[in-house]
């Protein structure tokens, strides 16, 4: 008798371990890298030889988004200084401890460990996201964590501050995933005595206090740069939402598996779970809508991993009898995941393409990235990574480059620059001013690279330390920023400003900088031409006096030809402009030899523009010596 209880027990251990090895395999043939991942990586190298959490050792900036994950990479970086097989192992052995320690403590023996197990492996958005150097994998072992404490009741003060200790740190780890915990600790609060439990409540998490606290006092903001990046677009909501249901269609394309398990748990969940359930699944529905709201994510299926953990815990706690339910649940898992050609067993060392194919802005970043940072394709012997972007920071290194423009790659090119070059990120993820702008183009633009124009006279302020940005408003807004990211920390003046943006005080700043950035003229204001030589203060001739100059056409255009004058030793970028959408652009440079005052340019309109049409012409100043000006323009059909 004592035989027969033990080798069910024994059955399921072999099991449970054969799944987790089987898990393991599957993620070292498919383990990689992501640009993003470099992002970090460059902090970590700079906090880890003492210049400070920073990206760019000039200005305190909080580049990353995961602070508990960074810290966790710095403990082993600084021991290796190395960050390709130190972010990759360690991704793969949380991930392996996530797995593992659902399998043994959230799935029920038996069934319940096979339905888990084949749900984890074939899932793309899960597999992809337990390496690829982001924070997802010690996400899941958190919220793995989360659920074992809390379906196994929280009936004391002591348990209410372990569980809210864990949300706490998943929280500090990303932010956003406080929305997947709420609902629980706000259930397992509300069954305790409500003044010892908000005591518990409050100790548990510290984590999160202490962190935003010294996020405060050394960056200036409780929250990452990046958030305020994505946050400051001018995107209207509703567009935002429309790209969120995109992200979603995508991932019913590319891994229809991972959204049916988080569509089922949350149904099962709710339908036929009780209090405690009901609460997970509001969690992950909470989430949800969030991915939404915010437009998702660029990289294919990344913020459906975290969700999927807690959906495929109600779904192998519901009740499922064998011939009913788990088997054909099971049979329509192997099925859907398998059928799928991106599925993670499908796919190993031959896998990656690298050009870059976009459903709506999103793309499957593993694919991409994989030839250069795959684990079974990397070379060990080579410390640079071979994408243009690495092999760029290395030079710039190697040449001792003290400033790089205008750049939107920032992970490789930042990490192998090394921490004595500056880097201008478009994107505005590692830099505090550009963050805070909103992009020209609402429409034209893709998720999670939302890209900045540079002020005129910000590129010379970040070269030579002084004040050169030519608007007043945007003038005075830096010089409070700067105040914060590279004064003293405790200076009063330091601190008078970072009160005075934190309660948005100085927002009519960049209110007024948005307003006024953009100079319109009429066709009509240009039509007449200008002989070349003229000078830019001229009569007639049209000085560009704020960041650029729009002239809006009478009606839609579909012209072959343009022809425009401008000042001949300037860079512009002309953009062609449809419903404030940028349709198509080029770059002019001066040409050798050209006349001083204006230059005619003769330019084919290119392909995009003639076949969808344009409404305005817009010309941007990139560099030169600030007398920006425009003497005529007339479209050619």
């Amino acid at each position: 008798m004592t035989e027969q209880r033990r080798n069910p027990r024994t059955r399921d251990r072999v099991l449970m371990a054969l799944a987790t090895v089987l898990f393991g395999v599957v993620l070292v043939r498919t383990a990689w890298l992501c640009d993003d991942a470099y992002i970090t990586l460059r902090t970590v190298d700079n906090f880890t030889h003492g210049f400070g959490l920073r990206w760019n050792i000039a200005d305190r900036v909080q580049a990353y988004t995961h602070p508990l994950w960074m810290f966790l990479i710095s403990s082993v970086y600084s021991f290796t200084e190395e960050p390709y097989y130190t972010a990759l192992f360690l991704s793969i052995g949380v991930s392996t401890a996530a797995v593992a320690l659902f399998l043994l403590k959230l799935a029920p023996p038996g069934r319940g460990v096979l339905l888990a197990a084949t749900v984890l492996i074939l899932s793309k958005a899960f597999v992809d996201y337990s390496t690829s150097g982001l924070e997802n994998p010690l996400t899941h072992l958190l919220l793995v964590l989360f659920l074992w404490l809390f379906f196994q009741g929280v009936e004391s003060g002591l348990g209410l501050l372990a569980l809210s200790g864990v949300a706490a740190l998943g929280t500090v780890n990303r932010l956003d995933t406080a929305l997947l915990f709420a609902p629980a600790v706000a259930l397992a609060w509300w069954k305790r005595p409500k003044i010892k439990g908000t005591l518990a409540l409050l100790a548990g998490g510290i984590p999160l206090i202490a962190w935003t606290t010294f996020s405060l006092v050394y960056y200036g903001f409780p929250f990452p740069n990046t958030a305020y990046a994505k946050l400051s677009t001018g995107v209207p909501p509703s567009t935002l939402a429309l790209q969120g249901i995109h992200y979603f269609v995508n991932s019913i394309s590319m891994d229809p598996l991972t959204l049916l398990v988080i569509g089922a748990g949350m149904f099962l969940g709710w339908i036929q779970g009780g209090a405690a359930e009901r609460a997970v699944a509001l969690g992950v529905c909470f989430y949800l809508v969030y991915v939404i709201r915010v437009g998702g994510d660029f990289m294919s299926g990344r913020f459906f991993s975290a969700p999927l953990v807690f959906a495929l815990a109600l779904v192998v706690r519901s009740p499922l009898r064998f011939w009913k339910e788990w088997l054909p649940a099971t049979t329509l898992v192997l099925f859907v995941g398998l059928s799928s050609p991106l599925c993670p067993v499908r796919t190993g060392g031959e896998y990656g393409n690298p050009e870059l194919v976009l459903d709506n802005g999103i793309a499957d970043e593993r694919k991409i990235y994989y030839g250069w940072t795959g684990l079974l394709k990397h070379d060990w012997r080579v410390p640079v990574i071979q994408h243009k972007w690495g092999t760029e920071g290395a030079e710039f290194r190697a040449r001792g480059d003290c400033f790089i423009p205008n750049r939107t790659g920032m992970g490789f090119l930042g990490y192998f620059s090394g921490p004595r070059v500056h880097i201008l990120d478009q994107h505005g993820l590692t830099e505090p001013l550009l963050a805070r702008l909103e992009v020209f183009d609402k429409e034209g633009w893709r998720i999670g690279h939302m890209v900045r124009e540079v002020p005129r006279g910000y590129r010379e302020t970040l070269e030579g330390g002084e004040s050169r940005i030519a608007d007043p408003d945007l003038a005075e807004y830096h010089e409070l920023l700067g105040l914060i990211t590279r004064g003293n920390l405790f200076d009063r003046k330091r601190w008078a400003a970072i009160l005075r943006m934190n309660l948005g005080e100085c927002n009519l700043l960049l209110g007024d900088y948005h307003r006024n950035r953009i100079q319109h003229l009429r066709a009509a204001d240009v039509a007449l031409p200008r002989p070349d030589g003229a000078r830019w203060e001229d009569s007639g001739v049209k000085r560009i006096s704020r960041e650029a100059l729009q002239v809006e056409l009478d009606r839609t255009h579909f012209s072959n030809e343009m022809e425009i004058s401008l000042d001949g030793n300037d860079v512009y970028r002309i953009d062609l402009v449809l419903r404030d959408t940028r349709i198509a652009d080029f770059v002019i440079e001066p040409e050798s030899g050209a006349p001083t005052g204006l230059v005619t340019r003769k330019l084919a309109v290119p392909a995009a523009a003639r076949w969808r049409g344009f409404d305005s012409v817009r010309v941007v100043p990139l560099s030169g010596d600030e007398r920006y000006s425009v003497g005529h323009l007339i479209l050619k059909e």
